[in-house]
């Protein structure tokens, strides 16, 4: 069955996303600005050596099956499972006024560094 991941991060995080995206799966990388434009407009590459072969193997996620998209931590809405949310660019604006995200894991934490992460 085909699932949506969300990853956050994009470095080690697309290692992870293409072993997901070769099995078919959609997935999204959270990423800074920059990174989110260059992984939408080329996709990923990952490069790696194989025993017994003297050049790097290289998966490029625009030759799988999965799906790959990368957003900004504003353009993602983050909800529990099951609650029907999606990831739509846009839609995390006005979920952070001012002082960062409103909770909605149930924990009562909320973000004040100014950065998304959420202080736990």
């Amino acid at each position: 069955m085909k699932q949506n991941i969300l990853i956050l991060g994009a470095s080690y995080g697309s290692l992870l996303a293409t072993k997901l995206l070769m099995a078919g799966h959609s997935v999204t990388l959270v990423c800074t600005g920059p990174t989110a434009g260059l992984i939408n407009r080329e996709g990923t590459r990952l490069r790696f050596p194989l025993r017994g072969r003297n050049t790097l193997l290289e998966i490029d996620s625009r030759t799988l099956p999965g799906e790959l998209r990368a957003r900004t931590p504003d353009e993602v809405r983050f909800a529990a499972p099951g609650t029907g949310a999606q990831d739509r660019p846009g839609t995390g604006a006005q979920d952070r006024p001012g002082t960062g995200a409103q909770d909605r894991s149930g924990t009562g934490a909320q973000d004040r560094s100014g950065t998304g992460a959420q202080d736990r």
